[in-house]
């Protein structure tokens, strides 16, 4: 078991350095759903790392996580690793995640959860400046209610919102925004062999416009998934996923937008989740 462990993490990251949207559309509601809120850390009661990969015309990232739930207490923790790379900057940021869960039943928990964060932050290699590297630290909030398989939470991401000039390009940067996500996700057993995911994901950031998530996922006789998301933004649009789970503890997915970007380009997002 320990040298499973051991070569998965060095695979993962391995792989995370070979590679390098602002977030990930298809991911939430099954796969990664910690990525908006730290109280979802290890909430599954799994150790599990999650390892993305998001590429667009405009901006590109591999991020890799780990959750830790804990075996005879209620409290979780968590920690990832993320290196992007945009039009104006590059970002690599850490984060370390902690939630306890208050049992208010058989079926009903709360779990408040938080998350400190350190991001380092420089000039793009396509960036036009040349600026020198900025230390800034974080923070992220979030509450989760469980209701049986149903999922209901709230988050704030960038507590301490970085913004302090108005330099364009510094406005331009995804992770210097103080951010808001809501949702509401259900498991279903819908039949022996299906397995479905129903989830809705309300992500608003400061001086930006409020996106929308729709997604639905499928597991087919625990091998085969298959899914979609609707984007509802100005142009609402699809993304369509499909992946297969082998020996019930690594699953990999692909996503691809049903549109092309501005240059002829579709967003891809690969997914790799590894449950130890």
């Amino acid at each position: 078991m320990a040298r499973k462990y051991w070569y998965s993490l060095f695979f993962l990251f391995s792989f995370l350095i070979k590679v390098s949207g602002q977030y990930p559309a298809s991911t939430f509601g099954h796969h990664h759903s910690y990525y908006f809120n730290p109280a979802m850390v290890g909430i599954e009661k799994k150790r599990t790392i999650n390892l993305n990969y998001n590429l667009n015309e405009d901006e590109k990232y591999g991020l890799i996580s780990y959750e830790h739930p804990s075996k005879n207490l209620n409290h979780n923790i968590g920690c990832f690793l993320k290196i992007y790379s945009g039009r104006y900057e590059a970002v690599n940021s850490i984060g370390l995640a902690y939630n306890y869960t208050f049992k208010t039943s058989e079926n009903i928990s709360i779990t408040p959860g938080f998350q400190f964060t350190q991001f380092y932050i420089g000039s793009s290699r396509s960036s036009v400046t040349n600026s020198r590297w900025e230390f800034k630290p974080n923070m992220d909030l979030g509450l989760v209610l469980a209701i049986k398989k149903i999922r209901i939470g709230v988050s704030v991401f960038d507590l301490w919102q970085l913004i302090e000039n108005d330099d364009p390009i510094v406005l331009q940067s995804p992770f210097e925004k103080r951010s808001f996500n809501g949702f509401v996700s259900q498991k279903i057993k819908a039949h022996k062999k299906l397995d479905l995911t129903l989830a809705f994901l309300y992500h608003k950031r400061t001086n930006n416009t409020p996106t929308i998530d729709l997604s639905g996922h499928a597991l087919i006789s625990k091998t085969f998934m298959l899914g979609g998301t609707l984007r509802v933004e100005d142009e609402p649009f699809a993304k369509l996923f499909l992946g297969i789970r082998r020996w019930e503890y690594i699953s990999f997915q692909i996503s691809i937008d049903t549109k092309k970007g501005s240059d002829n380009f579709r967003h891809t997002e690969l997914l790799l989740k590894y449950d130890l």
